[in-house]
């Protein structure tokens, strides 16, 4: 009985960080399946980060953001909040650029970027037409 005890508490630290890695997990979901795809066109990015969250591909950076956020169906408005970056994207965030976006309809400071929007130089990868004399 005295090894099941002492195995037990042995055990209690990893069991509690498994319960809150679960926890996490359906968190990012539940804020998943309730936020909506818009386009926002950045009118004040700030030159340095607040922090970096995530790991791995995930990694992603904060900062302070201006957007115009644009959803279809609705009026576009503008917000000032702190946007989340993915790290690979960071240098194309810059004020003037268009990106994809995602928003928490309930809490529109809930902003996360997605990717570049058409704005943006990565859908311009086709070379120019060579011109001939």
């Amino acid at each position: 009985m005295a090894s099941l005890l002492s195995m037990l508490c042995s055990m209690t630290p990893f069991l509690v960080m498994g319960f809150v890695f679960v926890l996490l997990i359906i968190r990012s979901i539940l804020v998943a399946q309730r936020t909506v795809a818009a386009r926002g066109i950045l009118l004040r990015v700030s030159s340095t980060a607040l922090g970096r969250v995530g790991a791995g591909q995930s990694r992603r950076e904060q900062r302070m953001v201006t957007i115009d956020v644009e959803i279809d169906g609705q009026d576009p408005f503008e917000i000032d909040t702190v946007a989340l970056i993915p790290l690979r994207f960071v240098d194309d965030v810059l004020p003037g650029a268009t990106v994809a976006i995602t928003i928490d309809p309930k809490n529109p400071r809930t902003v996360q970027v997605t990717g570049p929007g058409v704005a943006l130089p990565a859908f311009n990868l086709a070379p120019a037409p060579m011109r001939t004399t």
